[in-house]
């Protein structure tokens, strides 16, 4: 199967992100599928979302950008983890798996203390 498909929603999704962040000048980290996707160039499978890491004091700024730009919200949660997926027609969706601190040399996540 051919999976190159889904280039174009892929670019317009981490296109938009990153103009996002910067704007909102946050701190984050992509992980997933999609790292391996950016690193090596090649859409390996069918990706379905982002899973980010975003610092805690711009997460107001770049949920009410994403809002703006027409985005819907919705809470998903198994267990104690619970994290935000934002979804819009023509993107993959952004799932903020944990919103947490950045510090200088790691991540710091307090569960369920973000939401």
């Amino acid at each position: 199967m051919n999976f190159e498909t889904q280039r174009p929603s892929i670019n317009n999704s981490l296109k938009l992100i990153a103009k996002i962040f910067q704007e909102c000048k946050a701190e984050y980290r992509i992980i997933g599928s999609m790292l391996i996707v950016a690193l090596s160039n090649k859409v390996f499978r069918k990706i379905g979302d982002v899973d980010i890491l975003l610092d805690m004091k711009n997460k107001d700024c770049v949920f009410q950008k994403l809002n703006n730009l027409g985005f819907s919200f919705e809470y998903k949660n198994i267990a104690f983890i619970r994290w935000l997926e934002a979804k819009k027609e023509g993107f993959l969706g952004l799932t903020f798996v944990l919103v947490g601190n950045f510090k200088l040399e790691y991540f710091t996540y307090k569960i369920s203390s973000w939401l």
